[in-house]
């Protein structure tokens, strides 16, 4: 039988992604995530900053409702600037927030599965028209917009919002500023990782945007329209107005990621998830609390389940996977040189790096180790100064 090794270099790579993936996992089991107002005096802010996520807002060029002049949609940059924000929230946190009808995916072909990431697609998935047209329509039966006009003041948007995330029974803070709120706030907003909605206007522009980042020139925004305006400073503009929200929801994986690789296609969430068709999954072994269902072949499509142990003697075995721990360790004591520590192995193969521990009397300097042996002056210290390395009787 011949095993496939791993190079440590490989090896730490991969040890390094499946913890991430499992702190991720850990943090999505929880069932809200809580944030608190932005104060925009309590911190010193960066001199440039983009949300975590910010290739959404600066790869959404095509995927979200028209704003065209002269046309039925002509002022309607209000709800296309709320389409955005509940778009990007729906492929990050919450798949739920839109209707799958409504959601435009992005596609994207990759030569390998390591390959596959949010980041380099061209496009975002948004929405359409028809998500467009529902808004409009939401917002015209709560009173907050004219039979005859398809745009929102900002000061309704919070309400919006709000009703129309309760119709998916999604929790939501929307915090919306003062009149002329400073740069200074709206970047501090976007500092704690939060998009945020602006009202702008200037002698040749009065129109709602979302930031999502700021340099040294000023706010970077994407304007709504299709195709152009997805990355630009605002600097010249005067800020009428902003908004931003917290949504209180646990994180649910989206589909809106299309991937392509050799003939095999398969969705991937901005957390890191793939999910694929190949169709190969299979329970293996993770680490001593968890095993892994998923895909052998690209890795996704994974859930990670509790072993079901069974007790046998010295040692506990998975039922389910066969991962085995020792419960009784009998451990040899090896010294390290330098005298502050040893390792304890036991023949199972676990080993951990212990400080040394001795008694001394004040007639004898010499302190000796009671578990590997080796001998130092009494009192000698470990890195940690508070924790002596041996205890003085």
């Amino acid at each position: 039988m011949h095993e496939n090794k791993l190079s440590i270099t490989e090896a730490e790579k991969l040890i390094s992604m499946e913890l991430d993936l499992l702190k991720i996992w850990k943090e999505n089991k929880t069932t809200s995530v809580q944030k608190r107002e932005v104060n925009p005096y309590s911190v010193e802010l960066p001199e440039t900053y983009y949300i975590k996520n910010s290739y959404y807002f600066e790869n959404l060029r095509n995927n979200k409702g028209s704003n065209i002049k002269d046309t039925q949609y002509s002022g309607s940059c209000s709800y296309v600037a709320v389409e955005m924000l509940l778009s990007y929230y729906d492929s990050i946190q919450n798949d739920n927030i839109i209707d799958e009808k409504f959601d435009v995916t992005s596609q994207s072909s990759f030569l390998d599965y390591s390959s596959i990431a949010p980041t380099v697609y061209i496009q975002s998935p948004g929405v359409d028209d028809n998500f467009h047209d529902y808004m409009i329509n939401f917002g015209r039966s709560l009173g907050y917009t004219s039979n005859s006009g398809v745009s929102i003041s900002l000061s309704n948007m919070p309400n919006l919002i709000k009703e129309y995330l309760q119709t998916k029974n999604i929790l939501v803070t929307p915090y919306l500023s003062s009149v002329k709120p400073s740069e200074e706030y709206c970047k501090s907003v976007i500092a704690s990782n939060n998009p945020i909605l602006l009202h702008i206007f200037g002698t040749d522009l009065n129109h709602a945007v979302v930031g999502y980042g700021y340099e040294t020139d000023g706010i970077h925004v994407n304007y709504g329209w299709k195709n152009s305006n997805f990355n630009t400073c605002i600097s010249k503009y005067t800020i009428a107005r902003a908004l931003y929200i917290n949504i209180d929801s646990k994180h649910n994986c989206s589909n809106n990621y299309h991937w392509t690789v050799n003939g095999i296609t398969g969705t991937i969430c901005p957390c890191g998830k793939k999910v694929c068709n190949h169709g190969s999954k299979k329970l293996y072994k993770y680490d001593d609390t968890y095993h892994k269902l998923g895909c052998l072949v690209c890795g996704g499509d994974y859930t990670l389940i509790n072993h079901s142990y069974v007790t046998n003697g010295e040692y506990k075995t998975c039922s389910d996977c066969g991962h085995r721990i020792h419960t009784n360790h009998r451990f040899i004591y090896t010294p390290i040189f330098g005298g502050k520590y040893h390792w304890a192995r036991c023949r199972c193969g676990y080993e951990n790096r212990e400080p040394c521990m001795g008694y001394a009397s004040v007639f004898d300097p010499t302190v000796k180790c009671n578990k590997c042996g080796q001998t130092v002056t009494s009192g000698f210290k470990t890195e940690d100064e508070n924790q002596p390395s041996f205890i003085i009787k």
